[in-house]
This record gives structure tokens, C-alpha cells and sequence, in this order.
């Protein structure tokens, strides 16, 4: 035998605007489930959900049958716009030569090998530190440096001394004397070639 009765007819009728109704023991005798994208006691009040904000970063809330959408920027992605659009940063911000990164909120590009700068838009004089010894040129190459050994040393870094012995006056005034592959040459001033560098560009 019940003990009470709860009482149904509260919930005869669309007293919940097609939303669903629970029959309960107390007056009105019912209660509303609303449906998305309604609320109050009867449903009847369309919920906006653009009320709370949710997009973040500048992204521009619509409002759906079911919820909500985000239009985000082209930086941004995700349902709120709270993810960086990884691509697109790239090459917006860091020049395709760096990684966006999101720190503190902000954007941030960790810059791949060979450039620096804020944008990675820099290429590493990678000849600042003077690695090539003993008064040898140094020069970019290639995301990397290169030494051109000068009087008689060679390797990467010119500090290993060669048999062949390179004397000034292998060369004119117009050039220093070199060795490349073991083989005396004269690196030419700007305006000179020939062997010696004794002969005037034209």
C-alpha cells in the first residue's frame, strides 16, 4: 500500500514548453527539465548562452539550436578560441623559422637552428664568437661558419699547422696568402684577381 500519491496531472498539458516535466508531491505539482538553450520554472525563457562570455581572445559568441558557437581569429582555435592556431602563428609570427609558444599569456617564438629575434626573423652571425685561430677568415655558410685558413694552418678551425709553408710574397700587395687543400692560393682584396691578385678588375 503507498503511503502517498504523487499527483500527475501537474504535468498534464506543454506546461514545460516541450521540455521535459517531473511530477512531484508539492505544488505546482511538477517540476521543469528545461531543454537546451531554455530555463526558467516553465522553460520559457530562452537562455543565451553568449551571456556568460565564453569565447576568449576577442572570438565573437553565436548563438545555436543547441548551445553556442565561437567565430575565433585566425590566431586562435578550439571551442572557446582558447588554443593557438599553431600554423597559422607560425607564419605570422615567427617567419616559419620558430614555434609559437603561449607563456603568461603571450605569445612567445622559440626560434629554430640558425635564427634569433623576437620573430626569428634574424640570422645568427655565427662568426661572433671568433672561432677560426690564428687570423683566419671566418664566414657564414649554410646556417653554420666556415674558416679560410690563412699561413700555413688548416682544419675546421685553422689550428692545426701544414707542412707547406705560405709566405706574403706568394702574393702581390693586392692579396694575402692562403691554403686550400693543402694548396697555396691567394685570397684577392675587393677589385683584384689574377694568381698574385696583380691584376685590376676591369
Amino acid at each position: 500500500m503507498c503511503k502517498y500519491i504523487v499527483n500527475i496531472a501537474g504535468c498534464l498539458g506543454d506546461v514545460c514548453n516541450k521540455s521535459k516535466c517531473i511530477p512531484i508531491d508539492t505544488p505546482p505539482y511538477y517540476e521543469c527539465e528545461c531543454r537546451a538553450g531554455f530555463k526558467g520554472d516553465n522553460c520559457r525563457i530562452v537562455n543565451d548562452a553568449c551571456d556568460e562570455q565564453p569565447c576568449l581572445n576577442e572570438g565573437i559568441c553565436k548563438l545555436t539550436k543547441q548551445s553556442y558557437e565561437c567565430e575565433c581569429l585566425k590566431l586562435y582555435s578550439g571551442l572557446n578560441c582558447e588554443m593557438i592556431n599553431v600554423d597559422y602563428c607560425n607564419k605570422l609570427y615567427c617567419n616559419e623559422h620558430g614555434r609559437c609558444d603561449f607563456q603568461n599569456n603571450q605569445i612567445m617564438c622559440k626560434c629554430s637552428n640558425g635564427y634569433q629575434g623576437k620573430f626569428c626573423s634574424d640570422v645568427v652571425d655565427f662568426c661572433l664568437s671568433d672561432p677560426c685561430k690564428y687570423d683566419s677568415i671566418c664566414f657564414n655558410e649554410d646556417l653554420n661558419y666556415k674558416c679560410l685558413c690563412l699561413n700555413g694552418f688548416s682544419s675546421k678551425l685553422c689550428e692545426e699547422e701544414i707542412t707547406h709553408v705560405c709566405h706574403e710574397r706568394n702574393c702581390s700587395s693586392n692579396g694575402k696568402c692562403i691554403i686550400i687543400n693543402d694548396k697555396i692560393a691567394c685570397y684577392c682584396k675587393s677589385g683584384f684577381n689574377g694568381p698574385t691578385c696583380e691584376l685590376g678588375n676591369v
